[in-house]
């Protein structure tokens, strides 16, 4: 076990992990980089139209849970910045930024 220096700051998310939401965000760019690629082959239409329908499952799914009388934690910021692939909205704003780029 490593013994801290006072002369050295320590760190602010955990000891060991310097940075964690880094390791998050990179592991989210090949899923939108893999989104590009499948666009840019000519499948944007398909591909929107499945994130749209996960999109409203989703939601619909929130809606039925709520109409239960349930409660449902929101996703907290830092669960967001870890998380290992980007959400269905992230997804489709990049696929209609491309599209609207495009034209």
């Amino acid at each position: 076990m490593a013994v801290p220096r006072p002369d050295v700051p320590r760190r602010i998310i955990g000891e060991g992990s310097a940075r964690p939401h880094r390791a998050g965000r990179s592991a989210r760019r090949p899923e939108l980089r893999a989104d590009e690629h499948a666009a840019a082959l000519g499948f944007a239409p398909q591909l929107m139209a499945v994130l749209c329908e996960e999109h409203d499952r989703e939601r619909s799914e929130r809606a039925a849970v709520t109409a239960a009388g349930l409660s449902l934690d929101k996703e907290g910021v830092l669960a967001r910045l870890l998380a290992s692939h980007p959400d269905v909205r992230t997804r489709l704003h990049h696929l209609h930024a491309r599209s609207r780029n495009r034209r």
